[in-house]
């Protein structure tokens, strides 16, 4: 069976790590599948945040889906994020396997 990893990184708190996720996410990929790939996509820096209610809630739906689904949960919470903060507590709440990682050297 193929381990599902769910990958969580900031994306409308800022995208300044997103190259670390893509790596991130490449070296996970050698341990399974990685639902959340799109996270270390570039382009996610041009998201506009002004989407509409009905995406957001496609987006948020399926984000629980995955979560639901996945084995394990790495979250990097480095950059300050609403959203990562979600899915570390919904980690826990599901009681899946989690790892935090988090970059000291940033000053955060």
């Amino acid at each position: 069976m193929e381990r599902k990893i769910y990958f969580c990184g900031s994306i409308r708190g800022g995208r300044n790590d997103a190259q670390l996720y893509a790596r991130l996410i490449d070296e996970l990929k050698k341990y399974g599948t990685v639902l959340t790939e799109v996270i270390g996509k570039p382009y996610l820096e041009e998201v506009n945040h002004d989407i509409g209610e009905a995406r957001e809630k496609r987006i948020y739906e399926k984000d629980c889906q995955w979560l639901k689904e996945s084995d394990i949960v790495i979250a990097e919470a480095t950059q300050p994020s609403l959203g990562v903060g979600f899915e570390i507590g919904a980690s826990i709440a599901l009681n899946k396997k989690l790892l935090v990682l988090f970059r000291p050297d940033t000053g955060r």
